[in-house]
């Protein structure tokens, strides 16, 4: 199943297309994301509020008003599963479906948040502005910068992969960062331009490289993958051999 939040409310449809429901209590949605692991979908709308949907029996599981005008930036830690909101006074405020106030508050940037991400270990956490710049923190102890980056424009997306490579998309282009969060890199790794505006940017899972939603549709970058090690991903027995798996057989019935 996928949801697509349109003009006014929330629809679900099945993998064939066919529409399932209708949630007309998320309205003027901008964003979303899913937790996987909770079997939840958290949306922000226009309207300043945040929404928790648990998907397995269909109820809300929190909503709550921030009093903290339009959101439209939205990302979740993968690691604790809190959400990430960022706001027009360049504050990044970091939210539980259990707490009506914001667990954390954090001042990123003097400009507005443009963007934010979460690296998969929970450990970095990658913010922009609209004045150009591209801040990492450390979002364990809500320190930081770590590093601190400024770009010939303002980044709209960010994606950090499973090797913590950092992603940036700017207006048609979008350009990969190798480690960038501990030490600081001098220059791109990758650099791509597309024919039309970049509007989303992810980076696909185990083989590491980004895909990218555009104007004309889904492109993935073709480069050389960062290959991930097989400890360090939920996917490990799809990797390991025939004859492995039969002597893992083996011995659990021993």
């Amino acid at each position: 199943m996928f949801a697509v939040a349109q003009k006014d409310w929330v629809y679900i449809y099945d993998n064939q297309g066919i529409e399932l429901h209708c949630v007309k209590k998320l309205n003027k949605v901008s964003r979303m994301e899913f937790l996987p692991y909770h079997f939840l979908l958290a949306n922000c709308s226009d309207e300043g509020y945040l929404s928790w949907l648990d998907v397995s029996i269909g109820k809300m599981a929190g909503q709550y008003n921030t009093g903290l005008g339009r959101l439209s930036v939205l990302t979740h830690n993968p690691w604790n599963a809190t959400l990430c909101l960022g706001h027009a006074k360049g504050v990044v405020s970091f939210w539980s479906p259990t707490v009506r106030e914001p667990l954390a508050k954090m001042l990123c940037h003097k400009a507005p948040v443009l963007a934010v991400h979460v690296e998969p270990t929970g450990v970095y956490m990658a913010t922009s502005a609209s004045n150009r710049e591209v801040k990492i923190w450390d979002v364990r102890k809500l320190e930081g910068p770590v590093q601190e980056y400024k770009l010939i424009t303002a980044a709209n997306n960010l994606a950090f992969s499973q090797r913590k490579m950092l992603a940036l998309g700017m207006g048609n282009v979008v350009e990969v960062y190798r480690d960038c969060c501990a030490t600081a890199a001098k220059r791109a790794y990758l650099r791509h331009r597309f024919v039309t505006q970049i509007g989303n940017l992810e980076f696909l899972p185990v083989r590491g490289r980004p895909g990218c939603g555009h104007g004309s549709g889904v492109s993935p970058v073709c480069w050389s993958p960062a290959r991930v090690s097989q400890t360090s991903t939920p996917w490990k027995r799809i990797h390991s051999s025939p004859s492995r798996r039969g002597e893992r057989q083996k011995s659990s019935h021993c």
